[in-house]
């Protein structure tokens, strides 16, 4: 993990690293057998600085990561990386307004970067129940074929998939997943800087999501 944390030392104001959070990082990288968890506990510790050591943030979100699984892990990466892709230039708005937008991806494109055969219905859910209990998505969200998200939308979609919104929390964990801790939420958003994984390896193909401007969900799922 340090190596991972070295690359993202420079994204973060030089300053202290918080002792307590430097411990609380320590204690879950003990046991991260995974590239997610090394991706994202890595950018908490490199976000964990500040003039004099005493803010430590990073408490709460390495608290955050460890009770995340591995497969959340991956699709919380997987969906503001998507959003940030059809968003990006737009760090100047509000948190509301970027949180307002919807983006969908389809099953195929999800399945695939997630690394999962098909059939895999339970760790889907899983993953996007355990997301959704921690506010790392928006109140507006929902997944299913595509006749159903049409019913429910009243717009054409290629496939299934998965509708969902970012959340204040949810862009900050991804903000401090990749060494941003220390900037606003809105710069996820920021075309200038580097959000690219230290170790996690992930790729999703763009052309199979698609932005849903000016839509507004009934209810959740």
């Amino acid at each position: 993990m340090t190596v991972a944390a070295s690359a993202k030392f420079g994204r973060s104001p030089e300053g202290q690293t918080s002792m307590r959070a430097a411990m609380r990082v320590a204690e879950e990288a003990a046991f991260a057998e995974n590239e997610a968890l090394t991706e994202y506990l890595s950018g908490i510790l490199a976000s964990a600085k500040s003039p004099d050591g005493s803010d430590d943030r990073a408490v709460g979100w390495s608290a955050l990561v460890a009770r995340l699984s591995s497969d959340q892990l991956r699709m919380h990466f997987l969906l503001y990386a998507t959003l940030r892709q059809h968003l990006l230039g737009r760090h100047e708005d509000t948190t509301d307004s970027i949180c307002a937008e919807s983006c969908f991806v389809s099953y195929v494109a999800l399945y695939k970067a997630m690394e999962w055969p098909r059939g895999e219905g339970p760790r889907f859910l899983d993953a996007l129940y355990g997301l959704n209990g921690e506010d790392l998505v928006g109140a507006q969200w929902a997944y299913g074929p595509a006749e159903s998200l049409e019913s429910r939308f009243k717009l054409t979609f290629p496939d299934g998939g998965v509708v969902f919104q970012a959340s204040r929390a949810g862009l900050g964990l991804w903000l401090w997943g990749t060494g941003y801790g220390a900037r606003r939420v809105t710069d996820a958003l920021d075309p200038e800087l580097e959000m690219r994984p230290a170790v996690l390896h992930v790729s999703l193909d763009t052309q199979q999501t698609k932005l849903l401007s000016g839509l507004h969900p009934a209810a959740s799922s």
